[in-house]
């Protein structure tokens, strides 16, 4: 009987030990898309900036009042609060 005992606890703790990898699989996982889409979000906000830059002074509204810097700066920033 104390055979049966001692595979149920072996058994148990291969499962526990098999889950707790697969918890830091996948958060090792959640984190690299995390920081990956915050990659992609720099790479499309610099280019961004640089559309921003290289269009005519005909084209920019209020040339005096808005800075393209702070016109980018300000659409990054109200993403979040509109989703």
């Amino acid at each position: 009987m104390a055979e049966a005992g001692n595979k149920g606890d072996r058994a148990s703790r291969f499962v526990t030990n098999h889950l707790a990898n697969e918890r830091t699989f996948l958060a090792y996982l959640r984190t690299a898309v995390s920081l990956m889409s915050f990659g992609i979000a720099i790479n499309r906000f610099s280019f961004f900036l640089r559309e921003s830059n290289a269009m005519p002074a005909s084209c920019i509204l209020l040339p005096d009042l808005v800075h393209s810097g702070q016109v980018g700066i300000e659409r990054v920033l109200s993403v979040p609060i509109l989703a």
